[in-house]
């Protein structure tokens, strides 16, 4: 045979070859279906499988697999844990995860063993795998996941995120359901700001009332009333549980009114930001100065102990105040970040929003401050409250039995914007 015509059979026979691969959709054995970028984290205190969050990412070929499987297996394990033993794994030893989606965040199922077949518990070092089953193709394993260790320790998780408002003050009413002031879009207005959000246990959102001007600080009366204060429009409005609003009171001497405190007998104390004062309203709405101290510089968060005391924390500086009910006036504490959000009182310690700090502290009534959740980095990273990430987080509310700690703090990741906004929540185990 000629040389040319061998090169023509060679090169029919690389024709037939191509076809052949491209009926076949090609040489799938060489494609690459490994999800990537897994990440585990302890999400719960069940002390089962069922506290375990894990995300990752799929690859691109997706029409060629048929589900993902998410593997436990302890960490001692995980050098010599392959595709061999992967595949052999029992229902039960793995999370079956659909495969239509770009990305997965899950949690896993309370029931499942790991790859030795135990019960997955607590104080156990485990790392993730995902498999990802081929069709008509071959499995591929993923690289391990970080080590994540199950432990009874408080949680921050995301309730509700991508509010339409600004981030105002929060309450909770007798039945659970949280009430967020719309401050507007930035701190010195421009957009929104006339709102206020009812936010149920499950997380949705809807608007419970309007017409405001910066919805700030707010709190229940004994009637489950809400008092909201607009800070840019200088007066506190009144919000009746059917959610219809009339004004309460205005004009002089308010002049910022943000954080409001209701005593035992439905009276406010009102933390007045730009008029550097706290006021006294009495049940007709006659308003007073109770304090104009010094040391008040723009109080934005206000709160009272059982003795009477009311605590104050400074917006333009670092201070947690004490003001005794004879009106002494005195730094309890100085915290990072030189600027405040809003504090409350819980079971004999005070809770404080550090606001550029993203940090909430707990504050003894001596005084004496411990980092209570935030990692100080500035993000939304949930998980354990010490590693979780806030962004410039302002208000702060316990639950009734203090299981849970409702925090709002907002969307954007730089910059001063405080709209749109989430709520987080800490779970309290201790």
């Amino acid at each position: 045979m000629s040389i040319r015509k061998k090169l023509i059979c060679i090169f029919i026979c690389l024709c037939v070859v191509i076809i052949n691969c491209d009926a076949n959709g090609g040489n799938d054995s060489d494609i690459n279906i490994s999800v990537f970028n897994v990440f585990a984290m302890d999400y719960g205190n069940s002390a089962h499988s069922g506290d375990i969050r894990v995300s990752f990412t799929v690859p691109q070929s997706n029409s060629i697999i048929e589900s993902y499987r998410v593997l436990v297996v302890k960490s001692d394990s995980a050098d010599s844990f392959n595709l061999q033993k992967a595949d052999v794994l029992a229902i039960g030893q793995y999370f079956e995860v659909d495969k239509n989606s770009n990305g997965v965040d899950i949690v896993l199922s309370e029931s499942l063993n790991d790859s030795d077949d135990e019960l997955i518990k607590e104080n156990v070092p485990y790392v993730l795998f995902v498999l990802s089953v081929g069709f008509n193709t071959e499995n591929q394993l993923s690289k391990p996941s970080n080590e994540v260790t199950l432990k009874q320790e408080n949680l921050v998780k995301t309730l509700a995120e991508n509010i339409d408002g600004g981030s105002g003050g929060v309450a909770l009413d007798t039945d659970g359901n949280i009430y967020m002031g719309d401050f507007g879009q930035t701190l010195g207005g421009g957009g929104g700001g006339d709102k206020v959000f009812r936010i149920t246990q499950e997380g949705e959102v809807s608007i419970f009332a309007r017409g405001f001007i910066g919805a700030s600080g707010n709190s229940f009366d004994s009637q489950g009333n809400l008092f909201q204060s607009s800070i840019r429009g200088s007066y506190i409005s009144k919000i009746a549980p059917d959610g219809s609003v009339s004004q309460f009171s205005s004009g002089a001497p308010i002049v910022n009114p943000v954080g409001i405190l209701i005593d035992e007998d439905d009276e406010l104390f009102v933390a007045d930001c730009e008029g550097f004062q706290v006021l006294k309203i009495d049940k007709n709405g006659d308003a007073e100065v109770f304090t104009n101290n010094s040391l008040l510089n723009c109080p934005n968060g206000i709160t009272g102990d059982e003795n009477g005391n009311i605590y104050i924390s400074n917006f333009y500086d670092g201070n947690v105040l004490k003001i005794t009910p004879n009106k002494q006036v005195s730094v309890l504490v100085n915290l990072p970040g030189n600027n405040n959000g809003h504090l409350t009182f819980h079971n004999g310690f005070l809770y404080v929003i550090a606001r550029t700090a993203n940090q909430i502290y707990k504050v003894s009534l001596d005084g004496e401050a411990e980092l209570f959740a935030g990692s100080g980095m500035r993000g939304k990273k949930d998980g354990a409250a010490l590693g979780a990430t806030f962004s410039l987080p302002n208000d702060l509310i316990f639950n009734e039995d203090g299981s849970k700690l409702y925090v709002n703090d907002v969307v954007p990741l730089s910059g001063g914007n405080i709209a749109p906004c989430n709520i987080r929540v800490v779970e309290i185990v201790e």
